[in-house]
């Protein structure tokens, strides 16, 4: 025969009440919170610092590739003059999309060969950008290519009023990639650059018996 349950014992056998459950999500949401936003930052940084690094090698390589060219030929079917002020009619440069602050302030700094020469058919560094795909992200590369003169501070466009400096040819490149919510207007920007001497050989001097 069936024991008729004690007062309360029923109560404490039928489980959690709503407010009971409630307050125990509650307490969980808390806890869990932290640990989410924690995952979610460092993924990004994570995701950030690849992108990055993706985009150093892109630069890196690109330069290299300017490297393995003659100085005498960097300048080839280029002449002075910027995009928006062509030397004579002809292919437009495609400028890049995004923050451009810190290329403005490179830009800013040596005389731009920008501007298709009358007549070039082909140019070493091109005028539209190339594309290079890494870990599912496309990056856009462009190229400039200009003249500087030897300073403290690196290269500066105008030429010294004192002393002797060198003249320099300076190849830059803007590797960009699309990444929404970190750079501006959607676009990240990474600027790398490489010197030149002018010149088409090195002096060499005669060290010799007799010299």
């Amino acid at each position: 025969m069936p024991v008729p349950a004690r007062d309360g014992a029923a109560a404490r056998d039928g489980g959690f009440t709503l407010i009971e459950l409630m307050v125990a999500l509650l307490l969980l949401a808390i806890v869990l919170v932290p640990f989410v936003q924690a995952y979610t930052s460092t993924t990004y940084a994570t995701n950030d610092g690849r992108l990055q690094q993706a985009a150093v090698f892109v630069a890196d390589t690109s330069l290299d590739q300017a490297r393995a060219v003659s100085p005498s030929d960097l300048l080839n079917g280029r002449a002075p003059g910027t995009a928006l002020s062509p030397a004579c009619p002809g292919e437009s440069e495609v400028l890049p999309a995004g923050d451009t602050t810190a290329l403005s302030a490179d830009l800013a700094k040596i005389n731009l060969w920008e501007s298709p020469a009358c007549g070039a058919t082909t140019t070493l560094f091109p005028f539209h950008p190339t594309t290079t795909s890494m870990d599912g992200y496309t990056f856009s590369t462009y190229w400039y290519v200009g003249t500087c003169y030897q300073a403290s501070t690196g290269c500066t466009a105008a030429a010294p009023s004192t002393g002797t400096q060198a003249a320099l040819d300076e190849v830059l490149v803007d590797v960009t990639w699309p990444q929404a919510n970190v750079c501006p207007q959607g676009t990240c920007s990474y600027v790398a650059s490489t010197l030149f001497s002018s010149k088409s050989s090195e002096p060499t001097f005669n060290v010799g018996p007799g010299a």
